[in-house]
């Protein structure tokens, strides 16, 4: 009788990894279909805010800029979906590189947040890891924190080595205790946070992001 049991969870799990996988492709051909359409239209507003055809008032202008921004929401969404049935499969793997995690930090801040005080760190070692997917998590942390967080608080980002761990930390900032639900966006940066060894932490003063330093591998 135990051999037969084991066999029948044997055949559930491979008929649900058989759905999940199913399932994966039905939504890697939805997303495709929904790319093509978005493409053309990221294209021709590209073209009318670049005014190659005619001038634009400002009114047509602030249109057009709705438009980029929805449909470059919409591929994000995307994309999300996407990742996440690569992270629940465990198919998703990442692109470890040595780099400078400071530089990244002030290249996020300067995109998403550039109102936001960051020095830095003067010295900093190089390690490995992946840019595209730290870059990933360093948006969303800072864009849900700040969502969370008093008109005007005073916000500030530093960034320290401790050990040989690093520690980002976005001080005056609501934490997360505050919230009553995740999107979809942080749900999956914290999925890819963790793939680094990572942590995301509340703080007396605001929230920090820690992981430890990595070799190459």
């Amino acid at each position: 009788m135990p051999e037969q049991t084991i066999s029948s969870s044997v055949i559930q799990g491979g008929a649900v990894e058989h759905e999940l996988a199913e399932l994966h492709r039905l939504m890697a051909i939805a997303a495709h279909d929904f790319r093509n359409p978005l493409a053309s239209i990221r294209g021709f507003a590209e073209m009318l805010s670049s005014e190659m055809l005619a001038p634009l008032t400002t009114e047509q202008k602030e249109f057009v800029s709705i438009i980029l921004e929805v449909s470059q929401n919409t591929l994000r969404q995307l994309n999300d979906l996407d990742d996440v049935f690569k992270l629940q499969s465990g198919k998703l793997s990442l692109k470890r590189e040595q780099g400078d995690f400071g530089a990244l930090v002030a290249q996020r801040i300067q995109q998403t947040a550039p109102a936001l005080e960051f020095t830095p760190p003067s010295e900093l070692p190089p390690f490995f890891f992946d840019a595209a997917r730290l870059s990933r998590v360093v948006d969303e942390w800072l864009a849900e924190a700040i969502a969370a967080s008093p008109k005007g608080a005073s916000l500030k980002v530093s960034l320290a080595l401790q050990e040989d761990r690093l520690t980002l930390r976005l001080s005056g900032a609501a934490n997360r205790a505050s919230q009553t639900r995740e999107g979809l966006g942080m749900a999956i940066a914290r999925r890819l946070l963790v793939i680094h060894g990572g942590t995301l932490l509340d703080t007396d003063d605001g929230r920090e992001i820690s992981f430890p330093l990595l070799g190459e591998g």
